[in-house]
């Protein structure tokens, strides 16, 4: 019997300190906060993995099931950027952004289903941002591993080890090789994602020529019906793209259709289209052509919440 339990004690040695090293890593503060591995190298990781909806999306699904936030912010990067502090400051109402780099429609709305039935509090409001661009792309939120469903789960999980990975890596770039290495894809100027962005749509309206798929339909209709009959009001965005883009849209006939088709449909609904007028202008408004600056959402937000 003795010889049993030496036996269970050193076969559990391992295992528990795998687990040790989880916790004291920690990637997205499953276990709770604590100061063993800085937070800001959490953070730089998270920052570096924007792009990536797998990582971040892993990360999101736990501090949503954390919340306190009484409306929900979803869609793609063109929604991420909204500050939560200001628009908590401009509405009576706590948000929570569930925005992710590529989620377009298909997957925004089914982001929304998982929300409802993990989020703390039923949410009073939901902004659901759209882009028309993205309507053809599969519905990719069901990729991403619910690594909070469990303690077991999450010690387990291989993208667990891979943020693990990642913040160690930074923490050795740092504190080791004294570099700021980034373990990604090269940078490149203003000018260069600027031009590439306008030559993807170009290729994008008159080579593909995009046509909105009846499912994207059924789907907006979908959680707009939910919403009605639940008591959330769903707010409907177009945020602001360059005018530029526009005029790419508008060149083709059969793109410019399904787009003009696209906006109707969503007028039956609380739509409001940042798509048009002076939102679209100035070049100083956007960081690129399909990303507003910070001070556009601010505006975008009082144009909807204020008197």
């Amino acid at each position: 019997m003795k010889n049993f339990l030496k036996h269970i004690i050193l076969f559990s040695i391992p295992l528990w300190l795998v687990v040790l090293f989880v916790w004291i890593i920690d990637p997205v503060n499953y276990f709770g906060q604590n100061d063993i591995i800085s937070p800001k190298y959490k953070d730089e990781v998270f920052a570096d993995a924007n792009s990536n909806m797998i990582k971040l999306g892993a990360k999101k699904k736990i501090l949503l099931s954390k919340t306190d936030a009484t409306s929900l912010l979803l869609g793609d990067s063109r929604v991420m950027p909204i500050d939560v502090n200001d628009w908590n400051t401009e509405t009576q109402y706590r948000a929570f952004n569930f925005a992710f780099a590529g989620c377009y429609t298909r997957s925004a709305i089914a982001s929304f289903f998982y929300a409802i039935e993990h989020m703390p509090n039923k949410p009073s409001v939901v902004y659901l941002g759209h882009n028309f661009g993205g309507l053809s792309d599969r519905e990719r939120f069901s990729d991403i591993d619910d690594i909070g469903s469990s303690p077991l789960k999450y010690v387990t999980s291989p993208l667990t080890w891979t943020l693990i990975k990642d913040i160690v890596l930074k923490v050795y770039d740092k504190h080791i090789t004294h570099n700021e290495v980034k373990h990604g894809s090269p940078t490149i100027t203003i000018q260069e994602g600027w031009n590439e962005i306008i030559s993807r749509k170009q290729h994008e309206v008159t080579i593909e020529h995009i046509q909105v798929q009846p499912i994207i339909y059924d789907l907006i209709d979908s959680i707009s019906h939910y919403c009605e009959r639940h008591d959330i009001r769903l707010i409907h965005v177009y945020p602001p793209e360059y005018k530029e883009l526009i005029a790419i849209i508008q060149s083709d006939s059969i793109t410019n259709v399904e787009y003009q088709k696209y906006l109707n449909h969503l007028s039956q609904y609380e739509f409001y289209n940042f798509n048009q007028g002076h939102w679209i202008e100035s070049s100083n408004d956007f960081v690129d052509p399909m990303h507003p600056k910070s001070h556009v959402y601010n505006n975008m937000i009082d144009s909807i919440f204020g008197d």
